[in-house]
């Protein structure tokens, strides 16, 4: 997660490569030809008089965040969850009847989610389209994996890497793999001053010349998170104040705006499952979609469909007069959503 000590660090990075645009070895190929040290911080005691201080005619640049210099910005409206990376399940499933088998990837860790509906036979102790699922864990075996699916269903049995269902006429199987999502919390806009000390003035003019130059053609900067921060220059300034002990100074100043995120890692959606609403004179009615929903003395088709009249309403099982019809309250025939009439299928 990017934050305002990453986000110096990818700043302090990028100066990096401005100034060692060849690498850092040698260590005086720097565009000046004098060793340049680049870090986070504000300078201590040590960079001016220690081993590798200025004093032993070392420059230096460092990278810190202006106190005050903070503004919010606007972010995603409800910070929604976007995927960037998925992993595929290294377990697969075959069918067979009432049979199933677990098969991993050879030399692979086994890795993903893995399930099945299972379609029962008239009069099983198995719930019609019951489902099943188990999330494997890297220790797991194709053994230990039908296991688990056998112990979800009374009667179910494992032997090896097979689970055998009795009472099942068919079985549909079903794998998913994994994803990281994220999603912006904050999004902010921070000051940075990119500060360079020498005791040469000429030395610090070329500099702050290089790194004003290299970071104007940058838009954009990497962060350790993944993501990026947007780079806008906001002048700079020489600063005096150690001149007295033969210290030049330049600080350039930017803008860098980041998000603040947060990430998960979860698995894919292996089954189709919700609900969907009904509005009925009574008041609200949730039902599974794409199932049949058990409510007593409501009309439904040929296709066990529940039927809805013309005003979205539910269509009670009451007939008058029009056989084969069905009428509400004041004797009118009733059309279900698709504008047809509404007959009894009994």
């Amino acid at each position: 997660m990017a934050d305002i000590g990453s986000t110096a660090s990818a700043l302090a990075m990028t100066a990096a490569s401005v100034i060692y645009p060849d690498g850092l070895s040698p260590v005086t190929g720097s565009v000046t030809g004098t060793q340049t040290i680049v870090r986070r911080g504000w300078p201590t005691q040590p960079d001016f008089s220690g081993a590798c201080g200025m004093a032993k005619g070392i420059d230096l640049v460092s990278v810190m965040p202006i106190g005050g210099a903070f503004r919010p910005l606007s972010e995603p409206l409800g910070w929604p969850w976007e995927t960037i990376s998925q992993t595929a399940a290294t377990v697969t499933l075959a069918a067979d009847g009432d049979t199933l088998t677990v098969v991993i990837t050879s030399s692979a860790i086994p890795s993903g989610v893995v399930g099945a509906t299972l379609t029962a036979m008239p009069g099983s102790v198995v719930q019609p389209n019951v489902a099943i699922s188990y999330v494997v864990q890297s220790t797991d075996t194709a053994d230990t994996i039908a296991a688990a699916l056998a112990g979800q269903i009374p009667g179910a049995y494992s032997s090896g890497a097979s689970v055998t269902f009795p009472g099942v006429s068919s079985i549909a199987p079903v794998t998913g793999g994994t994803a990281t999502a994220r999603r912006v919390v904050r999004r902010q806009r921070q000051m940075f001053s990119v500060s360079v000390w020498s005791i040469s003035w000429q030395r610090r003019d070329a500099l702050g010349l290089a790194l004003d130059a290299g970071l104007a053609g940058t838009n954009w900067i990497a962060n350790m998170d993944g993501t990026a921060s947007q780079i806008v220059g906001a002048g700079a300034i020489e600063v005096d104040g150690g001149q007295n002990q033969g210290i030049y100074r330049r600080d350039l100043r930017y803008w860098l705006e980041f998000d603040t995120v947060q990430t998960m890692t979860a698995p894919q959606m292996m089954f189709g499952i919700g609900m969907s609403r009904v509005v009925a004179e009574a008041g609200v009615v949730l039902q599974p979609f794409g199932q049949t929903a058990p409510i007593a003395g409501i009309a439904t088709d040929s296709n066990g469909d529940i039927l809805i009249d013309a005003g979205g309403n539910l269509i009670g099982q009451v007939q008058q007069p029009y056989a084969g019809l069905f009428v509400n309250s004041g004797g009118y025939v009733l059309q279900d959503g698709s504008g047809n009439l509404a007959g009894d299928p009994a």
